[in-house]
């Protein structure tokens, strides 16, 4: 998970990539990342984002940005958690 994204311009290509992989899959897990996993990936995180794993063992982390420079929150529309935050220990 270390490994730096190369920043994509948005186009067909990618949509195509995302919908392969998540459109029709069932979220099976949704939790927050362990102290212990964010220190093992991102020594330098203060916080602890949620993991939301798909069936098909696929997994979203929020990131603040494409560097992995933080952790990130989610905004839903989910009533009564409209921001999914970032756990501060």
């Amino acid at each position: 998970m270390n490994g730096k994204m190369k920043q994509m311009t948005p186009s067909k290509k990618n949509i195509d990539i995302l919908n392969k992989y998540m459109v029709g899959q069932k979220i099976t897990d949704v939790r927050w990342l362990t102290r212990e996993q964010t220190d093992d990936y991102w020594e330098n995180w203060y916080d602890r984002p949620i993991q939301i794993t798909l069936e098909n063992g696929i997994t979203l982390i929020p990131m603040r940005d494409e560097g992995e420079n933080e952790a990130g929150v989610m905004s839903t529309n989910i009533p009564n958690m409209e921001i999914i935050w970032a756990e501060r220990d």
